[in-house]
């Protein structure tokens, strides 16, 4: 056997063995299939309901309401917050690029003084 021919045969082994072991206990086990159980009643077929149904009780409760609101506008999202923050100040930072090569370069200058300024310090 070559050196490669034999981390294969392992890994093919392996891969038949634990198909074998899958298959085996797939036969041993028994399933049962059972009718949902909601709420302490059975349900018929006239009970049928989504799960925004379902739960649309709660989420009508007055502080709950409120909750849902604000995370539905985002105010609670940490990710949109700090999104918004960072677009206003990058508009700022934006309007001041006017495309010009001079004033590029005039900004690449400021930020190295201000790196410098704060290497020195530190």
């Amino acid at each position: 056997m070559t050196s490669a021919m034999l981390p294969i045969v392992l890994l093919v082994s392996g891969f038949v063995l634990g198909l074998l072991t899958y298959y085996t206990m797939l036969l041993k086990t028994k399933r049962r299939v059972i009718e949902p159980f909601i709420g302490g009643e059975s349900t018929a077929d006239e009970m049928k309901f989504t799960g925004n149904e379902f739960y649309k009780q709660i989420k009508d409760t007055r502080f709950l309401n409120r909750m849902y609101y604000f995370s539905e506008k985002k105010f609670v999202d940490i990710y949109e917050v700090l999104r918004s923050v960072f677009r206003y100040f990058t508009a700022a930072l934006m309007s001041a690029h006017t495309g010009m090569l001079g004033t590029y370069l005039t900004w690449l200058l400021f930020g190295m003084l201000i790196l410098l300024y704060i290497y020195i310090r530190w």
